[in-house]
């Protein structure tokens, strides 16, 4: 039975809005102290040690001039909570052409990769977390087309950041959107006249299930949406703070996109682990539980394919590369000798460590994954294993 749990679960489910006004800049974390702080320049993250090898097949098949995940982080705007968020990143395109099914229709090729869970036993795929704006969409493309003027099989690349209520998403691909929207405010357009994120139960549709008005606009040929009025105009005048600049997640996305990941997922908390059961046996097997022993502030999750085969890799930000050299042992340790608290069985099983190498603050990890457990290092985040909680 598991007898801890992990302080960055309840903040993200209790995380609440502040004002919207679109001014403030992203959070970085202080040189000296390692605590969160605003107003300061992003932290040096180089060094002269290499960081992880990089195989040619391994190289992006994102045609931007960043990759794929670097260019999510400039792409999304800066929500106002700065402590507990979400980013994730699905390049549909780039997955159909390392599976070889570039050239299908996209409606077999959305399919063929996978969307939105795992593929069947025995074929490469991958998980991608599908947007909540999205998600009822996925499964009634037809209503999605009617209400907004495109198919999610229209879909080449998108982006979400999360931090409840707020969430905004990015897309890209589709060459021609409005369907049902109505003028907003500015060049604004919206599905549903309520106000930000009132439950409308009455209006609920392919774009939320719960009748918020969704927000829509567009900027460098991409479409955004979101629930927050503010928050999509200051997107669409190009004006705010850009994740980019963000001290703790800008690494992890360097890290993600050295290894041409697909589907990468970034996520900032707290990630102490503390005990849940305060009694004496409790205490003792939180005790024994093999957490990694540094602190960091910020995880990196990614998928690709490598020589036919998949592979899942995990960046972690420590607050200085001194830190991140102390953890390496117990990072390694936490993905080849300990257990799942959930099953109880090795990690190893569901996750090959092939590689783990250091570049400044970011330790990364490449894991092999075997047949139909693709995802899997995501779902260990979200289950609390030890690999993603420190002391």
């Amino acid at each position: 039975m598991r007898r801890f749990i992990a302080v960055w679960t309840c903040a993200l489910l209790l995380a609440t809005a502040c004002s919207s006004d679109g001014g403030e800049p992203a959070a970085n974390l202080d040189p000296g102290s390692g605590e969160l702080v605003d107003n300061v320049d992003p932290i040096e993250t180089g060094s002269d040690e290499p960081g992880p090898d990089v195989d040619e097949d391994a190289s992006p098949t994102f045609d931007g001039d960043e990759g794929l995940v670097t260019t999510a982080l400039n792409d999304l705007p800066v929500l106002d909570t700065v402590d507990n968020f979400q980013i994730y990143v699905a390049d549909f395109q780039g997955a159909a052409d390392l599976l070889g099914v570039g050239s299908l229709p996209h409606e077999e090729r959305i399919s063929a990769i996978g969307i939105p869970g795992p593929v069947s036993e025995g074929r490469l795929g991958f998980i991608f977390t599908v947007p909540e704006t999205l998600r009822d969409a996925y499964s009634r493309p037809e209503d999605l087309d009617e209400q907004i003027g495109f198919s999610f099989d229209d879909i080449l690349r998108m982006s979400e950041v999360v931090a409840p209520p707020e969430r905004a998403v990015v897309i890209t691909g589709p060459q021609a959107w409005g369907g049902a929207a109505e003028p907003h405010v500015g060049d604004l357009l919206t599905i549903g006249q309520a106000e930000d994120f009132v439950v409308d139960i009455d209006n609920r549709g392919p774009l939320d299930n719960l009748g918020r008005s969704v927000r829509l606009a567009e900027r460098d040929g991409k479409l955004g949406a979101s629930l927050s009025t503010p928050i999509l105009q200051t997107w669409a005048d190009g004006t705010g703070q850009r994740y980019s600049n963000d001290g703790r997640v800008a690494p992890l996305a360097a890290a993600l996109d050295e290894q041409g990941v697909v589907s990468a997922a970034i996520l900032v908390s707290d990630f102490t682990a503390i005990p849940f059961d305060l009694s004496e046996e409790g205490f003792a097997e939180f005790d024994s539980l093999p957490f990694i022993t540094e602190r960091f502030v910020a995880v990196g999750i990614g998928g690709t394919i490598r020589d036919g085969k998949a592979i899942e890799v995990v960046a972690y930000r420590f607050l200085t590369d001194e830190t991140a050299e102390a953890a390496m042992p117990s990072v390694e340790f936490a993905w080849t000798q300990a257990e799942s608290l959930s099953d109880g069985l090795p990690i190893s099983d569901v996750a090959v460590l092939t590689s783990i190498e250091r570049d400044g603050p970011v330790v990364t990890v490449i894991t092999g994954v075997p047949e139909g457990r693709v995802g899997r290092a995501l779902n260990m985040f979200f289950t609390q294993e030890v690999a993603f909680g420190h002391r």
